[in-house]
């Protein structure tokens, strides 16, 4: 197995780009773990393998000279000299200047071998145009935050719009790899693809060209929307949006002019070091995190579900905080726990969505993401 290391271009750690197959590479950090960071590993590694390639090229043609009997000398001689006769004992050399032809033949073999895969479907059937089902898509990584609570009206069911699915050609190798259509085209980060490949393997199998498990690997991690409905609680009070604390803690703004501290029931994100509690592992990632996705909430609008308890002991609202973005439906809460920024909280009376959250977090920790692989 090829390893190329090399230094992130986006966290500036050291990394380890692993050949997994004929230009397929994936990134990883040096103790094993895979690294995180939206890097195109295949991109990276022919970058930096380009010297590597040309000496192992150098070292091949020079081999093959070495190897080359007389009457393949004689036929270069012949090449680069016209009218010169091949030396006394060339004719007789055996194997002759059929080695130039042995060797063609071996490349033309081994091209078509890498070439017939691209070029046939699985069934071993010529494709033309294979059209890909239609999904939900998001126009953006979407985030995660939450906000405070109350009662309110929620929007109306949010149609979800899906994007048109581009259909994979009859001959992708001709088309540069930049600007060849791919499935993953209407998915805008990994964890929402990776999310519907689980769900249906065949279905969305396009999403997985390589067949190793993992969808979409060239895409960011984002959010996924609440996958189970589409629309907003009818209880849930909609606020504005001020701040993030931390990755599960919020400052919003009610209708009456009070603001509140909101913190999202059901799960737990690692400590920031703030006040009394030392930093944790992925503390200020969650918070990043939340923080971002919640700034992509249409209209810096959230809207606060209460489950069993209105307030915690630090009197802190208690809350599901949803929000609407490009046409979709989310929940913070699930799609934190999702990504890999939380762990599911388990002494607590909320329970209304309990079983969604265990979900999300074995989908996260079996992928690896966030804190399941950067924190041991």
């Amino acid at each position: 197995m090829a390893v190329i290391r090399k230094t992130c271009d986006t966290c500036g750690q050291p990394i380890e780009l692993r050949q997994l197959g004929p230009d397929k590479w994936r990134p990883y950090n040096p103790d094993g773990s895979r690294h995180h960071c939206a890097v195109n590993a295949s991109e990276a590694a022919r970058a930096a393998g380009v010297a590597a390639q040309s000496q192992a090229q150098t070292q091949s043609e020079s081999k093959l000279r070495s190897s080359a009997g007389p009457q393949d000398r004689a036929d270069r001689q012949m090449d680069a000299e016209p009218g010169a006769v091949p030396a006394a004992g060339a004719a007789a050399a055996p194997g002759g200047g059929t080695m130039k032809w042995v060797a063609l033949g071996f490349l033309l073999v081994v091209g078509a071998f890498l070439l017939l895969p691209r070029v046939l479907n699985r069934d071993g059937n010529a494709d033309t145009a294979v059209t890909i089902p239609e999904v939900p898509t998001m126009s953006a990584p979407p985030t995660f935050g939450s906000s405070g609570s109350g009662s309110g009206s929620a929007p109306a069911a949010a149609t979800r719009t899906p994007k048109p699915r581009p259909t994979a050609t009859a001959r992708p190798d001709v088309v540069p790899a930049a600007e060849a259509p791919s499935a993953c085209a209407a998915f805008t980060n990994q964890v929402w693809a990776q999310t519907m490949f689980d769900r249906d393997p065949r279905t969305y199998a396009d999403l997985d060209p390589d067949r190793d498990g993992f969808a979409c690997e060239e895409l960011p991690y984002g959010a996924v929307p609440a996958l189970w409905t589409d629309r907003i609680p009818a209880k849930a009070e909609q606020v504005q949006l001020i701040s993030t604390i931390d990755g599960d803690t919020i400052v919003i703004r009610r209708k009456d002019g009070r603001t509140e501290h909101v913190r999202l029931v059901g799960i737990d994100t690692p400590e920031t070091g703030k006040g009394t509690r030392p930093l944790e592992c992925y503390g200020e990632e969650a918070t990043d995190f939340t923080r971002q996705l919640l700034q992509q909430a249409d209209g810096k609008t959230v809207w606060l579900e209460m489950d069993q308890e209105d307030r915690d002991r630090y009197d802190r609202l208690l809350r599901y905080v949803w929000y609407q973005h490009d046409e979709q439906i989310y929940m913070a809460n699930d799609a934190i726990v999702r990504a890999g920024y939380a762990e599911r909280y388990r002494d607590t009376p909320n329970r209304r969505y309990y079983q969604t959250f265990i979900d999300g977090q074995e989908f996260a920790r079996g992928h690896g993401y966030g804190l399941w692989s950067a924190c041991k």
